[in-house]
């Protein structure tokens, strides 16, 4: 998709209204639950009627609604929703109101009984988008399906979703017109039976508009056949096989690819159960032969260690390890593996060997059981024979080698009851600048990971089973106070360790940002972060100001960005060379109990 025929711009002069501000947070907290608050107005400070949603990964979506008056209060369980660096989707508070643009909020952790103060969250009038589907010879198509999808960077130059799809239908004169979007990296879908897949990349940089798109016209697909058959010739039926699209091969293990054109290059993944996935980039084919190799498996049975009865596994980890200088293995690159179980406490567990493997079983009411074993054939089925797992109740030992980390969360040397403690590990080095970490289109430090939660009770004491030996960061969030990091903290395999966490009093960052004229209101982004787990955003008002109310004393990058920005430096081709997520930041020294100040350039970039 080329050139835009036309621009009708909006006129978004307008008084900012700001009045009295009275956020959703009023109402009484429950003791566990985290609530998010604030109010939902335009880029002139009007309030407005909206909703707003949190969709974390591998859990329920959360939504409130807001009156009037803009304000919104939505509450959630902390342990659901922690954030996941560098990428909007994941955690993220997706505002929207009728006709507006709806912006995604990346998320903090969020303190168990505390609360997340947004104030007032600016909505922008967006673009919208108008097009027209046409056939090669000129006409319409009407009932051709328009898919919207909305994206950020969020690793160097990949990039991930940052709201849920829309698919609109063109009309009889093959018209569609997409809502009001943000500010992003836009990709438009159009298919139509017998037609090729068309569409294109836009990036949308907020300003208020709306788009003449020049008309797609649609091509002819280019339908290749396909086959499936094992390594002996053998059809295999109902393999699942996806491109863009997906399908299943039949009886005779035949499929179809449909909307492609005749030079194509597209990635297709096949899959079917006792065999091994096939995902390759395949290229202008007329016919497509996919052989599945077989699926090799670790083999046994599992067993309760006192009764004898079978067991069901609910899951299986699978990791590899090696061995450090002291012969003790160091375990990494854990994945949910693949298994199944044929019969009663039989079981089968996929692998890819040849690899040192690190295998942990796990099973409801039962201890886990670990399992190492050196794998020198990937071409064959092992026989790992009889895993035993205890009863929790019953176990008169650790099954498995575990190193704890314990301590304590203090304020002023007492115990804080309540308070959200979480356990990182630090973020990897990248191997180059293009695999950097992004937010909000601005190169930020690599993203921690927190492995898990837990509410501290009247002692203020906790205790976390570290997954593997190395180093980890401990993070303490309490209602009415910044977030305290300590670390990092090195615990030995089958060791344990002590880590006391103090928190301090808090200071506050409030900034300014210049030439705001050079962006549209209301769609730049302030991000803070510092060298370990402290990484939190804030939208820039439209008259340029923005602050952080509570963060720990420390030193701090600022950035200013959007999600349509391409950081200069983000690039390809030197892979030796480390990305510096300090390079082009503002330094900021926080103190506790001071306000620290900053001003950026809008276009510093």
């Amino acid at each position: 998709m080329r050139a835009i025929l036309g621009i009708i711009a909006y006129s978004i002069a307008g008084l900012l209204i700001l009045g009295e501000f009275r956020d959703g947070c009023a109402e009484e907290r429950t003791v566990t639950a985290a609530t998010v608050c604030g109010r939902i107005v335009t880029i002139e400070g009007i309030p407005l009627s909206g909703s707003v949603s949190i969709r974390p990964p591998w859990c329920n979506t959360y939504t409130a609604d807001a009156g009037a008056d803009g304000r919104f209060r939505l509450t959630v369980k902390p342990q659901e929703v922690v954030r996941m660096y560098g990428s909007l989707e994941s955690g993220g508070l997706i505002v929207k109101a009728k006709d507006l643009a709806p912006v995604v909020i990346s998320l903090p952790v969020l303190p168990a009984g505390g609360e997340v103060r947004l104030g007032d969250v600016f909505l922008g009038y967006g673009t919208f988008l108008r097009g027209q589907v046409l056939s090669p010879q000129g006409g319409a198509v009407a009932g051709a399906e328009v898919t919207v999808r909305t994206f950020a960077n969020y690793l160097g130059n990949t990039v991930g979703h940052m709201l849920p799809d829309t698919t609109l239908v063109a009309d009889e004169q093959g018209g569609f017109q997409t809502p009001a979007l943000p500010c992003c990296q836009l990709g438009l879908e159009v298919s139509a039976p017998g037609f090729q897949l068309a569409g294109g990349p836009l990036q949308l940089d907020g300003w208020a508009r709306r788009l003449e798109l020049q008309p797609i016209r649609l091509q002819p697909e280019y339908p290749v056949h396909g086959h499936v058959r094992a390594p002996n010739g053998q059809a295999i039926a109902g393999a699942r096989v996806r491109w863009f699209r997906e399908d299943h091969s039949d009886a005779e293990g035949n499929f179809q690819l449909h909307g492609l054109e005749r030079d194509y290059r597209v990635q297709v993944i096949v899959s079917a159960d006792g065999y091994r996935v096939h995902n390759e980039i395949h290229r202008g084919e007329t016919n497509m032969n996919i052989v599945l190799s077989p699926a090799h498996y670790l083999t046994g049975r599992v067993t309760d260690a006192r009764s004898g009865k079978p067991i069901r596994l609910r899951q299986v980890v699978l990791c590899e390890y090696s061995l450090d200088a002291d012969g003790q293995p160091r375990v990494d690159g854990c994945r949910n593996a693949r298994f199944r179980q044929p019969a009663s406490g039989q079981f089968m567990v996929e692998h890819f060997g040849p690899a040192r493997y690190h295998v942990l079983f796990k099973a409801d009411d039962y201890q886990d059981r670990e399992l190492f074993l050196d794998l020198l054939d990937s071409d064959r089925d092992w026989d790992v024979g009889g895993i035993e797992l205890w009863p929790l109740v019953q176990s008169p030992d650790p099954a498995i080698v575990v190193q704890r980390i314990r301590g304590r969360v203090t304020r002023g040397g007492e115990p804080v009851a309540r308070a959200t403690v979480s356990l990182w590990s630090p973020g990897r080095k990248f191997a180059g600048r293009e695999n950097a970490a992004v937010h909000y289109g601005r190169l930020v430090p690599p993203p921690p990971s927190c492995r898990e939660m837990k509410v501290t009770g009247e002692d203020g004491e906790f205790e976390f089973s570290a997954p593997y030996q190395g180093e980890w960061l401990v993070r303490a969030d309490c209602p009415e106070a910044a977030p305290t990091v300590v670390g990092p903290v090195n615990v030995k395999r089958g060791e344990d360790a002590e880590q006391a966490v103090e928190i301090g009093e808090s200071g506050s960052l409030v900034g300014r940002v210049r030439g705001i004229a050079f962006s549209a209101p209301g769609v730049l982004w302030a991000i803070v972060f510092d060298d370990r787990a402290i990484m939190e955003v804030a939208q820039v008002d439209p008259g340029g100001e923005f602050r952080f109310d509570r963060m720990p004393a420390g030193t701090y990058g600022v950035k200013i960005g959007h999600c349509a920005m391409n950081d200069s430096e983000i690039y390809g081709g030197l892979w030796d060379t480390l990305a510096d997520p300090w390079n082009r930041a503002e330094k900021v020294e926080i103190t506790a109990g001071s306000k620290a100040t900053v001003e950026l350039d809008a276009r510093h970039k």
